[in-house]
C-alpha cells in the first residue's frame, strides 16, 4: 500500500468520525429542542382579548386571596388559589378539556395557576396578562 493510500484511508476516517460527531451533536440539539417543545402550554391575554374570548360556558378561576375573592369577583368565578390546601382536590373535579379562564390580583400570581395546572393535563387554559382590576375596568361584571 502506497503512503497516499494509507493517507486516503486516514482523511475517510476521520472524514466519517467527523460526520458521526456531527450526528450526534445534532441528535442532542434536537432532544434538547423536543423537551422546550413539550413544555405545559397556556395562552395570555391582554385584558381586552380576555374579556372579548371568555364564554359563560367556560371555567372561569379567581386565583386571589380568600378575603379579596369574598369582597368582589367576576361573575361565575371559582376561588381556587394556588395556596389553597384543597387546590389539587379542587382542580381534578374539573373537566380538563375545558376552556379555563384565569385571573388573579397580578400576573405572576396567575401565572403559577396556569402552569401548575398545564402540568395536572388541563388542556386550554387562558391566563390573563395583568390583573383583576383591569378586568374591572372593562366593565366585566361582578358579584359580591
Amino acid at each position: 500500500m502506497s503512503n497516499f493510500d494509507v493517507k486516503l484511508k486516514n482523511m475517510k476516517r476521520i472524514f466519517s468520525l467527523a460526520i458521526l460527531m456531527f450526528s450526534i451533536s445534532v441528535n442532542s440539539i434536537n432532544a434538547q429542542e423536543v423537551e422546550r417543545t413539550d413544555a405545559p402550554k397556556y395562552t395570555t391575554f391582554s385584558p381586552a382579548q380576555f374579556q372579548g374570548k371568555y364564554k359563560q360556558e367556560a371555567i372561569l378561576i379567581d386565583c386571589r386571596d380568600f378575603v379579596s375573592f369574598n369582597k368582589s369577583h367576576l361573575k361565575g368565578a371559582l376561588h381556587i388559589s394556588a395556596t389553597d390546601i384543597n387546590f389539587a382536590a379542587k382542580m381534578m373535579r374539573l373537566e380538563k378539556d375545558k376552556n379555563i379562564f384565569i385571573y388573579g390580583s397580578t400576573l405572576s400570581e396567575s401565572r403559577e395557576v396556569a402552569e401548575t395546572i398545564a402540568n395536572m393535563g388541563f388542556l386550554y387554559i387562558y391566563n390573563l396578562n395583568g390583573g383583576f382590576d383591569d378586568l374591572v375596568k372593562l366593565g366585566m361584571q361582578l358579584e359580591k
